[in-house]
């Protein structure tokens, strides 16, 4: 009993993740987002009003088929009898394994069967990637970036002033960084926390500089110091 209580805690834990993650608040209200422009504003809007009109629906799961059908995810026929989701954003001719009735960009369960429909592709997504397909999504603030400028790095955007160092908050822009975990960090902090030093100098190897191993492991030395220590040797 305590293990099947402990399997529905995790599951209704997985369930909450998942529907912050495929549902985000900043996505629909603009309650839940930093101050926007106007412009801003007016884009989200109109976003929310395509959302809602055109792609934004509940699959019905009916419990047996009247006749025989195809999976629109895995091809897989359905016979007359099997349980199948429907989603009337798609229509009549579409529908779904109950565990095919996923995001096509993830490949999730769609949470509580929240969808939103692409009718040009044919799509099934969650409501974030859907919303992604349409607006980049700053990987700095996760708000959708609705008009305006934005920057790219590590195949993720930012909004102006946004891509900053994990480690001290200070803005990258128009400035060197480096990735360490995946986090965007500044030389500065780079050269402090992870950077290996010079044994010669006892100053930081740098990132994009190459460090010389010159006692087994134990001692690393910059490239200029080995090559300096080389070249007096041979005097």
């Amino acid at each position: 009993m305590a293990r099947f209580h402990s399997l529905i805690l995790k599951q209704g834990r997985h369930w909450k993740k998942q529907l912050v993650y495929q549902m985000p608040l900043q996505d629909f209200s603009t309650k839940q987002c930093r101050k926007l422009a106007l412009d801003q504003k007016m884009a989200m809007d109109d976003m929310c009003l395509k959302r809602t009109e055109k792609a934004l629906g509940v699959g019905a799961v009916k419990t047996g088929l009247t006749m025989p059908a195809s999976c629109a995810r895995c091809s897989v026929p359905m016979n007359v009898g099997e349980m199948a989701v429907f989603a009337l954003r798609s229509g009549p001719d579409f529908c779904w394994h109950v565990q095919c009735f996923v995001c096509c960009e993830d490949g999730e369960l769609l949470v509580d069967h929240v969808y939103c429909w692409d009718a040009e592709k044919e799509k099934l997504y969650c409501s974030r990637h859907w919303s992604e397909s349409l607006k980049p999504r700053c990987a700095g603030c996760e708000e959708l970036i609705y008009v305006g400028e934005y920057s790219q790095a590590m195949d993720q955007n930012w909004h102006p002033g946004h891509l900053c160092c994990f480690f001290c908050d200070e803005s990258l822009a128009q400035q060197r960084f480096v990735t360490v975990e995946g986090q965007p960090a500044c030389v500065t902090c780079y050269d402090k926390k992870f950077a290996n030093n010079c044994e010669n100098c006892k100053k930081p190897i740098g990132p994009g500089t190459k460090d010389v191993d010159v006692r087994g492991n134990t001692g690393m030395r910059s490239a200029l110091c080995a090559l300096s220590q080389s070249v007096t040797s041979l005097c």
